[in-house]
């Protein structure tokens, strides 16, 4: 029986950060995972039919932010799971308020990061 694979977008200003999140969850074999280097790449990408049923988000990024940015895939579509990371910690209480499903603080381990996509697929 064929397993569907899971889209998960990755969006992240942070190449380094972007490449090491992908690789992880690339060795997942139901993932399909794509990356944008920040908000308004994703965005116009899943306004153009480049769906995901995940989306990890950092906070601080150009042209739009990882807020922004969840801000907007929340009033399309309330019920997708949007992880929002950042290296600063006091942006856990607006990811929360913003209806972000779960919120990891950088650095995090990887596999803090594997159990929590596991958790919404």
């Amino acid at each position: 029986m064929e397993v569907n694979p899971k889209k998960i977008a990755v969006v992240d200003a942070s190449k380094l950060s972007r490449n090491l999140i992908t690789t992880a969850l690339s060795t997942l074999p139901w993932t399909d995972v794509s990356s944008f280097e920040d908000g308004q790449k994703a965005w116009t990408a899943f306004q153009n039919g480049d769906s995901a049923d995940i989306v990890i988000t950092d906070v601080n990024m150009p042209q739009m932010d990882g807020f922004e940015l969840l801000h907007r895939i929340k009033e399309n579509d309330p019920q997708k799971p949007c992880i929002v990371m950042s290296a600063t910690p006091r942006f856990k209480k607006t990811a929360q308020d913003l209806s972000a499903d779960c919120f990891l603080a950088k650095p995090f381990a990887i596999m803090d990061l594997l159990q929590v996509v596991k958790k919404f697929s």
